[in-house]
C-alpha cells in the first residue's frame, strides 16, 4: 500500500508546480509550456490535488488495521 503514499506525494508536488507556474504566468503575462490560459493550470492542479487526497485517505485506511 506504499504506492497509494507515493502516488500521493508525486500528485501533490506536481499540483503545487503547477500552480507556481500559474501565479509566474499569471505575473508576467507569459506562455509557460504553451498554455495560453492560465486557468488551465488550476484545473490540473485541482484534479491532480484530489487524486493525492484521496490516495492519501486509502494509505491512512490500510494502515489502520
Amino acid at each position: 500500500m506504499k504506492i497509494f503514499n507515493l502516488t500521493s506525494w508525486i500528485a501533490g508536488i506536481i499540483a503545487g508546480v503547477l500552480v507556481l507556474l500559474a501565479f509566474i504566468a499569471l505575473i508576467f503575462k507569459v506562455e509557460l509550456l504553451g498554455v495560453r490560459h492560465v486557468y488551465n493550470y488550476f484545473h490540473v492542479a485541482n484534479s491532480l490535488l484530489l487524486i493525492a487526497i484521496l490516495c492519501s485517505i486509502r494509505y491512512y485506511k490500510s494502515t489502520e488495521k
